[in-house]
């Protein structure tokens, strides 16, 4: 899915469940309405998200949905405002980028070779939820993790690095 030289001002809203397979290229542009999950998915390859810093208004961004491998780059900045983020399948790589979010997490009923690679990326959440890690790996690099609010940080026994 790719805005790239749309016209005028697009906006994408509905409720729905919304699952791309492949590169999703927002444009700054655009406004983001949308209120369902945002799902990125794949079997193979690499996906990149690009949101040409719109914010995104999605309840949630699950990477890895219903396919059992791919990896997730974020190429800029990702801003979900208060929503979540949650790895589900897959490598996910932040790319070193800033991810602004509610709730950082994987998904607790998934035990699938999953890999998270932060890089020097800064995530701004109000809680990191990382149970039930079977077959994940975190490689940290020197990433800061901040919690704001009364947030909670649940590591799983994984090791961060800031």
């Amino acid at each position: 899915m790719d805005w790239t030289g749309a016209a005028n001002s697009p906006t994408l809203a509905g409720a729905e469940v919304l699952t791309t397979y492949g590169n999703v290229t927002f444009i700054a542009a655009m406004t983001i309405s949308a209120t369902g999950i945002f799902y990125m998915s794949a079997t193979s390859g690499t996906s990149t998200l690009t949101t040409n810093g719109v914010t995104l208004s999605f309840s949630k961004i699950g990477l890895g949905g219903d396919a059992t491998g791919g990896t997730y780059v974020f190429a800029d900045a990702v801003n979900i405002g208060t929503n979540a983020v949650e790895l589900q399948r897959g490598t996910l790589n932040t790319n070193g980028q800033t991810v602004t979010c509610g709730d950082f997490r994987n998904h607790a009923a998934v035990t699938d070779t999953r890999v998270l690679t932060l890089g020097a990326s800064v995530i701004n959440c109000t809680s990191w939820t990382f149970v039930n890690v079977t077959g994940l790996t975190l490689i940290p690099n020197t990433a800061s993790i901040r919690i704001t609010g009364t947030g909670a940080f649940a590591g799983g026994g994984l090791t961060a690095y800031n």
